[in-house]
């Protein structure tokens, strides 16, 4: 078997340089060098023992080494006394250890694509893998590979803590939005946005209307803010979710629009300028019936290497297909595990996840005002424990109006109370917000109205 890519000589000369000249060290930190990226054990404990001296800020040189060291009882574990010096005797400058650096990281990254192809090689000759997981778990971690990721699993108290006044001092001083924007300013005001890694359930009864709020809310994200956005309806194709997002980004009737019916000059001029803010922003629509979390996150992972994910919505969580065939026989934890799944995806791709959620029956069971409540969230399993916001989508009138009624009887630009709950804000504050929709082209529109405001 061919041995593994790697140069001890440039190991041996860019450990030489940190220890000779300290400033080295500015440049491997930067870099994301960890003491697995050498190949020979000596150089991996003699890094991680000089990582160890530079953060506690003691003084490098071969004599202050060989000590801190020796005291540890890893001196020959190094190499010893004279193989360091030897070390010292090859390094080279520190404005040329990028070169050395960049070699080291390079080595050890086709030593971990070479271990990754071993192992898919074994899991495919192992039949008791299925293709899909294999198929995920490859993706994954060559992905993960080559992301390159600077930072190791932990984050030391200082860099946190910098990382902590930097935020505090920005939303101090501007007042910004740390996460995606919704476009309904009181939302924005209570989560700051949606934040990176959080997943943030939508639920409501059938025919409330909380795929037409999502869509108000991707839609405003890509064409106000710039966001790119991962919509995924299972329920509903591309076209159809095309005339919906146009109806309400243009106010435009959607009956016309569906039927090209009674369209006018002025609904023309509206509908232009609304393609064309569609057409430039970064909205991208996936209409596949049924789809897979591991589906869902390999689609999105393309789209995040190509910088073009800022937010990932799905239309909605029930309709997600298990990974296996007949792998539950429970549909709670199959829920359950899709949910876990949600937030996996939320934390892998570092942005924020938006699902749809059906409520239970139970809502409209219960006498008075038929507000929805964390219990109501249908085969909710894990779901209220692994959501980091939940959002109840609630309007009088579709419990209040006769059941005789007809919708075709409403004024054409009839609009109506709608409440969305926040009922659970794992980082913030929960409360209750009025907008008013407008069914005619499914349109949420702010209002300046915040109600029963609250700190959780």
């Amino acid at each position: 078997m061919a041995e593994l890519p790697h140069s001890t000589e440039t190991e041996q000369a860019l450990l030489g340089s940190l220890i000779e000249y300290p400033n080295t060290f500015v440049r491997a930190e930067d870099s994301g060098l960890v003491p697995e990226d050498f190949f020979v054990g000596s150089h991996q404990e003699l890094y991680r023992q000089l990582l160890d001296m530079n953060q506690s800020g003691r003084p490098i040189e071969l004599r202050t080494v060989v000590a801190f060291l020796n005291d540890r009882k890893v001196l020959t574990k190094c190499g010893g006394v004279d193989y360091i010096t030897d070390l010292v005797d090859m390094a080279i400058s520190a404005e040329n250890s990028d070169y050395y650096i960049g070699v080291v990281k390079q080595k050890s990254t086709l030593r971990k694509l070479i271990e990754e192809v071993r192992r898919i090689e074994n899991e495919s000759f192992d039949s008791s893998h299925e293709v899909g997981d294999i198929l995920d778990k490859a993706e994954k971690n060559i992905l993960a590979i080559t992301r390159d990721v600077k930072a190791g699993d932990f984050h030391s108290g200082s860099e946190v803590m910098s990382k902590v006044q930097d935020q505090i001092n920005m939303l101090q001083n501007h007042q910004e939005m740390t996460g995606v924007r919704t476009g309904y300013n009181e939302l924005d005001r209570i989560t700051y946005g949606f934040q990176k890694g959080d997943l943030i359930i939508v639920a409501a009864r059938p025919s409330v209307g909380k795929t037409a709020f999502a869509l108000n809310i991707a839609t405003r994200a890509a064409c106000d803010y710039g966001a790119g956005v991962a919509l995924f309806s299972l329920e509903m194709p591309y076209l159809r979710i095309g005339m919906r997002i146009l109806s309400a980004r243009a106010n435009v009737d959607s009956y016309r629009i569906r039927t090209g019916r009674g369209l006018e000059n002025e609904d023309w001029a509206k509908m232009k300028i609304a393609m064309k803010t569609i057409s430039e922003s970064k909205l991208f629509i996936d209409d596949s019936s049924t789809i897979t979390i591991r589906e869902i996150t390999a689609k999105c992972r393309k789209l995040k290497a190509e910088g073009k994910l800022d937010l990932i919505v799905i239309d909605y969580l029930q309709l997600i297909a298990s990974s296996g065939n007949s792998r539950y026989d429970n549909r709670q934890v199959e829920v359950s595990e899709i949910s876990r799944n949600l937030k996996g995806l939320a934390r892998e791709m570092d942005v924020p996840v938006i699902a749809l959620s059906q409520l239970s029956r139970s809502v409209e069971t219960r006498s008075g005002d038929k507000k929805p409540i964390l219990s109501d969230l249908r085969e909710s399993g894990s779901i209220e424990q692994d959501a980091d916001i939940v959002m109840f989508l609630h309007r009088p009138d579709y419990y209040n109006r006769e059941k005789n009624e007809e919708e075709d009887d409403r004024p054409s630009d009839a609009r109506y109370e709608a409440n969305i709950i926040i009922a659970k804000h794992r980082n913030g504050s929960i409360g209750e917000i009025s907008l008013m929709f407008q069914p005619n082209t499914n349109a949420f529109l702010p209002m300046a109205v915040r109600k029963d405001y609250s700190e959780s």
